[in-house]
């Protein structure tokens, strides 16, 4: 449904489905490194990372932003 590449273009987020999950590439190795639950809502409908790629920022069908640190999100784990 929505998906975003970081400033460098090594890493894709993308989510989909309904479900809340957003997943997160290697676009190099092409394997999903980690995928956590985006609590801004129930649908997740917009991607966007900050310029620098420091921050994740997710929107939702409910209308809710959520940022997430970048680092955090692919270091695994729940942000």
């Amino acid at each position: 449904q929505c998906v975003a590449y970081s400033p460098d273009g090594a890493l894709l987020f993308a989510s989909g489905g309904g479900n809340g999950r957003v997943q997160v590439w290697d676009v190099r190795r092409r394997v999903c490194i980690h995928t956590w639950h985006d609590g801004s809502g129930v649908r997740t409908t917009r991607i966007a990372l900050s310029p620098d790629g420091r921050y994740v920022a997710t929107g939702s069908d409910a209308g809710v932003v959520a940022l997430y640190e970048t680092a955090a999100v692919v270091a695994g784990g729940e942000p």
